[in-house]
């Protein structure tokens, strides 16, 4: 049997020309020691509490559904329960979504691999992919995918990145190999699905004819340059690209509806008019206050309209001018302040100097009442 290949020497050449998954569990078995303090099978998940497990399932929104499995002396690599696949918390944080994106599923299994092989700048790559995709309104092709991207073998053994082809024109910036992510690789649990992954479960290593530059077709060029367009005069900043925002509009990320099981929702509901309508326009009454505010006050049908026979709006607010019945609204507004300036008048002569005194001592409401009366005797 070959011997395995360290991890500095590797390249896209050493890629197999067919899957051969445990290949490796095999080589460390028989005492193979090239890289193998690094090698996934030699790692074990710092994770040890459900707990631990919940709370990384809510903060990356992992629907119910899923159900969380602590690794415990299981390696990454190691085949995993019935219906599960490993996931590093990592991986999560730089674009894995759950349930997965139609377009990773299809990438994953065109190359071979699970979704534990894709290290964290991989994952980067790929949600970057489908964000930009979707914003240049196109579909995500995957022959499109291989011309802008290459698979490369990342060490240690059996893990994998994406790296962008100078030659086709880089649509994201580089980000700086493993250093966003250290430590990543002691961080990792499994996740069951309640449908079937459409990916591989198990590890292994894609095809040569997978990793070859694809041919594309007059329309697929077009949606190359589409998305180089899109991508405008210098390559995307993936660490500011992929908030959750843009990865919401990309179908990556599934949020509930505005509002649902969440504090405040009244208040959202009545913003977006989705629940009962709010109370607008009502005046908070001082105590023992008799007359009714003016603002929010109901009017019957007819009041509001121009020439009806009385002024119903209020006697110490001056009405707004409009235009109406065809008068100009310069002449309207000079009408109307005049009847303002009458009443004011009147209004303060039927005030006696005695009456201001008792006054001065009420409250606003007391003096606005006693205002109203007054006027109503003078009438």
């Amino acid at each position: 049997m070959a011997s395995s290949p360290t991890s500095a020497s590797w390249s896209p050449d050493n890629l197999l020309d067919e899957p051969t998954r445990g290949r490796a569990l095999r080589i460390s078995a028989e005492g193979s020691d090239d890289g193998a303090s690094a090698l996934p099978e030699r790692v074990a998940s710092r994770l040890r509490t459900r707990k631990t497990l919940r709370d990384i399932c809510k903060r990356y929104g992992i629907p119910d559904d899923f159900a969380p499995v602590l690794a415990g002396d299981l390696s990454s690599c190691s085949p995993p329960p019935t219906g599960s696949v490993c996931v590093y918390v990592d991986a999560l944080d730089a674009g894995l979504r759950l349930p997965l994106h139609p377009f990773f599923g299809t990438v994953l299994s065109h190359f071979g691999l699970a979704p534990g092989q894709l290290a964290p700048n991989g994952w980067r790559a790929l949600a970057g992919f489908v964000v930009l995709s979707h914003f240049a309104g196109v579909a995500p092709s995957l022959s499109v995918f291989r011309y802008f991207f290459s698979l490369c073998p990342f060490p240690p053994h059996r893990l994998y990145t994406i790296r962008g082809k100078d030659a086709a024109g880089l649509l994201f910036a580089r980000m700086g190999g493993n250093k966003l992510y250290k430590g990543w690789k002691e961080e990792f649990f499994f996740l069951s699905s309640p449908d079937p992954w459409p990916c591989p479960v198990e590890w292994g290593e894609p095809y040569r004819s997978a990793t070859f530059d694809p041919t594309l077709t007059v329309p697929e060029k077009a949606v190359a340059e589409r998305l180089l367009r899109a991508r405008g005069s210098s390559p995307i900043d993936l660490t500011t690209y992929l908030h959750d925002s843009n990865m919401s509009a990309a179908k990556i990320i599934i949020l509930p509806p505005q509002g649902v099981g969440k504090p405040g929702n009244a208040v959202m509901a009545a913003r977006t008019g989705t629940g009962p309508a709010r109370k607008v326009g009502l005046l908070k009454k001082e105590p023992d206050c008799k007359v009714s505010p003016c603002l929010g006050m109901k009017r019957k049908p007819g009041e509001d309209k121009e020439g009806s026979g009385s002024d119903t709006s209020c006697p110490w607010r001056p009405p707004t001018g409009s235009k109406a019945d065809g008068k100009p609204r310069g002449a309207l507004r000079q009408a109307r302040d005049g009847r303002w300036i009458a009443a004011r008048r009147l209004l303060q002569g039927a005030v006696t100097p005695l009456t201001q005194r008792e006054l001065a001592a009420c409250r606003p409401a007391d003096v606005v009442t006693s205002s109203y009366v007054s006027l109503l005797q003078v009438n």
